[in-house]
């Protein structure tokens, strides 16, 4: 038989336990909308299934006035309590039905308790925290704190937020421990960390099969991690092996068939992403481009010295890109795919480009291009691996890719970082790409750089987010017993 693992999800009304469970789930369950008590019922979700282990996320509906939920609670094995509850707060009081239903579940049900918050509230704002928290002690199940909806906000930020609400709960005898997670913007490892967290509070009956059930979600995602970048990878080297000749036809000929396949590989890539993902996107990805724009890409074979040749792509990445980062975004109008690294070449590199262009008889991308369509395409993985799909479709036909600030030093870095990679990779590399091997080795390269390169980025203090307590006591220690309120 298999054994079962319940993590209820319980708040205050209206701050976010569906969303939430859409993000986790990565499915649309529920109905959200900005107003209290949408939830009305207790509703379980499989998050994912062992042969051993199911693990199930449980929507509720959200505490209302704590007082009256009390009285109801205490009056429920009275048979007027009882018709109260099932006849009058059922058609007359659907907020105290409700709560009262959130109540009974968490008694009965839960094994953990998530308890969400607002990262743009606090503690002392909150006027129903102390009922609350004395409703969820006298129910008796480990509780921990989640802090949702943080926003755009830095992790100096973020982290105050965290500690203060922590101190708040600490206090209490069944709190056990709090993190950052934002049903908007998250990763997968925040989702571990959340397991991870969790896990001392579990029945010690069930701690061998939630282990293995653990490896196996990791196990889950790391693959999907792994598609991801072989989806990357394959994009870069088709471009890699593009060639095409001048044949009598003009720039505006050749611009033209260039940046409809471009745009046409790219949609398909980013189509595949947001699939894997479990997501939906919202318009198509486009590459805008000026003519002028279009040789800086294209050059016939050319031996350069590699200080020169990449150093203004990194300094691309670092300054420039560091720059437009900052300004909200990557870029797509200013030039040819990223307009900030584009205009960061520069130099050595810029001044030759339109000779490798007018006049060749054969032309293909050369090394530059190519990382700057790797970091392009990059960017779009980011945010499709760290969108909550309680956000709604992702949009992908903006002008800018939208790279929250609390990863924005991590995503500065990796560049920096990848590029070096990627040019003592293709230092000595033949473009176009033309035999099975060279192709071969340059899909595992790319492939294990794309995996790095967004290991750096998510890996964050705001992903790792986690403070633990001390080790939850015996039951006939000091938490409260399962009784009645």
């Amino acid at each position: 038989m298999t054994e079962q693992i319940v993590l209820s999800l319980i708040s205050h009304t209206n701050l976010g336990k569906t969303s939430m469970a859409r993000t986790l789930l990565r499915q649309d369950v529920g109905t959200v909308a900005d107003q209290p008590h949408v939830t009305d019922q207790s509703t379980p979700y499989e998050l994912m299934a062992t042969e051993q282990l199911t693990v199930q996320i449980w929507d509720t509906p959200g505490f209302g006035s704590v007082k009256p939920l009390l009285d109801r609670l205490n009056q429920e094995k009275n048979f007027w309590g009882w018709l109260m509850h099932e006849v009058v707060d059922r058609l007359r009081n659907r907020p105290l039905f409700c709560s009262v239903e959130a109540a009974r579940h968490v008694r009965s049900t839960s094994d953990v308790v998530l308890y969400l918050v607002q990262a743009r509230e606090t503690p002392a704002d909150a006027g129903y925290l102390k009922m609350e928290l004395k409703l969820l002690e006298a129910l008796a199940k480990p509780l921990f704190l989640i802090l949702n909806h943080t926003g755009d906000d830095s992790e100096e930020v973020v982290g105050n937020q965290l500690q203060t609400w922590h101190k708040a709960f600490l206090p209490s005898p069944i709190y056990r421990g709090a993190m950052v997670l934002d049903s908007f913007c998250r990763h997968w490892s925040q989702e571990m960390a959340l397991f991870e967290m969790v896990a001392p509070s579990i029945n010690p009956n069930l701690q061998a099969a939630f282990s293995i059930w653990r490896m196996a979600y990791q196990n889950r995602e790391s693959n999907r991690e792994q598609q991801a970048a072989s989806i990357i990878a394959a994009l870069v080297c088709q471009a890699a092996g593009w060639q095409t000749t001048r044949a009598g036809r003009s720039d505006k000929q050749i611009f033209e068939e260039v940046s409809n396949e471009l745009n046409f590989q790219l949609q398909k890539c980013v189509q595949e992403l947001v699939t894997l993902y479990g997501l939906d996107q919202e318009g198509q990805t486009r590459i805008q481009a000026q003519i002028d724009d279009l040789d800086r890409g294209l050059y016939s074979p050319l031996s350069e010295n590699k200080t020169g040749f990449w150093a203004s792509v990194i300094s691309g990445a670092t300054g420039g890109l560091a720059a437009d980062l900052a300004a909200g975004g990557m870029t797509f109008g200013g030039g040819f795919v990223l307009g900030a690294l584009l205009g960061g070449l520069g130099g050595f590199g810029l001044a030759k480009a339109s000779q490798w262009f007018v006049g060749s008889a054969k032309l293909h991308w050369r090394p530059t291009f190519l990382f700057q369509y790797f970091s392009l395409i990059l960017g779009y993985w980011m945010q499709v691996a760290h969108h909550g799909r309680a956000r709604g479709p992702l949009p992908v036909d903006r002008d800018q890719l939208h790279i929250p600030q609390s990863l924005l030093p991590k995503w500065e870095a990796s560049q920096a970082t990848a590029v070096n990679d990627f040019s003592d990779f293709f230092e000595n590399l033949d473009l176009p790409l033309k035999s099975e091997q060279s192709i071969k080795d340059a899909q595992t390269f790319l492939t294990g750089l794309a995996q790095k390169t967004l290991e750096l980025t998510h890996l964050t203090p705001r992903a790792l987010q986690v403070i633990p307590t001390n080790p939850s006591p015996k039951p006939d220690q000091d938490l409260p017993q399962n009784k009645q309120p």
